[in-house]
């Protein structure tokens, strides 16, 4: 049996997610094997979201989001209109809005991890079906959330830093995969929406390599 699937399975077994374990992997080369999402664009939470249901993984490119999540998760930003990012940018910012500026919408880019480097491809499924991911994305109660990263700080003493007050995308993708840090998130009103999770549920994201020592920890940390 192969390691991520028999991570995935182990967790599974031990914390019952009611949600898929979702692993993501980026590629220089077209992913052997992977089936191509298609031309279909959309949001990359409700991309991740369609990986819930799907069998099998799938690979998308810049060109299939039409958000900044594919700039996050690894892979660039497809090039848009000025007239394009004219309306995306014209619903970000005011009362009902998720900023309350431009000026702040620029402070809290600031402050997302960026990527040194942009590669072409990005492999999203079940873990037990991802191969030597990058990352692993984990949904769950608060109490399994709050398991995962005690685990990792039962035997690293490093606590465990949360995100929240912007994007799904921007909290769970870039700063796990370049710092190699877990991390957790409640997401963000729209992608909490467009990935139609529950009020209870929220987001863990963890490098592949930490993995085993989490699950190793899972029954030791309490």
């Amino acid at each position: 049996m192969s390691l991520n699937k028999e991570l995935n399975d182990q967790l599974m077994a031990k914390e019952n997610y009611e949600r898929k374990i979702l692993a993501f992997k980026i590629y220089d080369d077209i992913p052997q094997g992977i089936e191509f999402y298609g031309n279909d664009m959309s949001m990359l939470c409700a991309i991740a979201a369609e990986a819930w249901e799907k069998p099998s993984p799938f690979y998308v490119t810049k060109e299939n989001c039409v958000c900044g999540g594919s700039l996050y998760a690894g892979i660039g930003s497809r090039k848009v209109s000025k007239e394009e990012r004219e309306v995306g940018m014209s619903v970000l910012f005011g009362e009902g809005a998720p900023y309350g500026s431009k000026a702040v919408f620029r402070k809290v880019g600031q402050q997302i991890p960026k990527h040194h480097k942009h590669h072409k491809y990005l492999v999203i499924g079940g873990l037990d079906k991802v191969e030597n991911p990058d990352i692993v994305h984990i949904t769950g109660n608060a109490n399994q959330i709050y398991k995962l990263t005690k685990s990792y700080t039962w035997e690293t003493g490093e606590l465990v830093h949360g995100l929240s007050g912007t994007s799904w995308c921007a909290q769970s993708l870039p700063g796990s995969y370049r710092d190699q840090k877990i991390t957790f998130t409640l997401g963000d009103h729209g992608g909490r929406s467009l990935m139609g999770v529950k009020d209870y549920e929220l987001f863990c994201t963890i490098p592949y390599k930490l993995l085993p020592m989490v699950v190793k920890n899972l029954d030791k940390a309490l």
